[in-house]
């Protein structure tokens, strides 16, 4: 069947012409299930946008309290940060006026508890900058894992 030739198209018309009650219920049938197989492939590439759009927007939200934990850690690091500077400063104060060894020594040991604080809120810190993995939340930091001795001289 050659559709350049002009005999087939006046046949063509001939049966459509003959027989419009076959004809064209068999052209509404296909132009329905056209529209219908054009309906799901739109259907299916919303509900995958939507998806797609729905695990951003989690994604999104994770980020966000990644976020606002880091901001935390960074504000409780500052707070160590100075906590060290007020017991560093308390022990030069006390050097200066000779205080007795016992008291330096008390001191030296809140610089060193301060400073010990202040390396664990730096870690926190960083784990919490450096996690990037988006499928867990942020680690449990509530209790360190190692424990502070007294050395004894």
């Amino acid at each position: 069947m050659d559709f350049s030739d002009r005999q087939v198209w006046k046949n063509g018309a001939a049966v459509v012409i003959g027989a419009p009650h076959i004809v064209v219920p068999l052209l509404a049938a296909v132009a329905i299930g056209v529209w219908w197989f054009r309906g799901r492939l739109e259907k299916s590439g919303k509900d995958g946008l939507n998806g797609t759009i729905s695990n951003l927007n989690s994604k999104i939200a994770v980020l966000n309290e990644r976020l606002e934990y880091a901001k935390d850690r960074l504000a409780d690091a500052k707070h160590r940060e100075e906590e060290v500077r007020r017991a560093y400063a308390e022990l030069q104060g006390q050097i200066a006026a000779n205080a007795s060894k016992e008291t330096l020594a008390a001191t030296a040991g809140k610089v060193d508890t301060a400073i010990t604080q202040l390396s664990t809120a730096n870690n926190a810190l960083a784990v919490a900058l450096t996690a990037m993995d988006l499928t867990t939340g942020p680690p449990d930091l509530g209790k360190p894992t190692f424990s502070i001795t007294k050395r004894s001289d």
